[in-house]
């Protein structure tokens, strides 16, 4: 929901002032570490708090599985579900 339906960085954050809310589709995320990302998940970063404590682990693996969908859906071409 922060970071928008399509990961753009524009969800619910930006409408309360936070216009710092990342994008997964720029470079530097997209070459990201699953191990980072879980990391991330797991203690925050910045503004992020950490969702250890809400999401169990095979949870969190499964928001880096989505992210990673999202991520593929704006760049990847018919070719890749052929």
């Amino acid at each position: 929901v922060c970071h928008g339906q399509t990961g753009d960085g524009n969800g619910i954050t930006k409408s309360y002032g936070m216009g710092a809310t990342p994008t997964f589709h720029d470079d530097a995320k997209r070459g990201l570490a699953e191990g980072d990302i879980f990391n991330t998940i797991t203690h925050g970063k910045g503004n992020m708090k950490g969702y250890a404590d809400k999401l169990e682990a095979r949870d969190r693996w499964a928001v880096i599985a989505y992210v990673r969908a999202l991520q593929r859906a704006q760049t990847g071409t018919a070719a890749d579900v052929l």
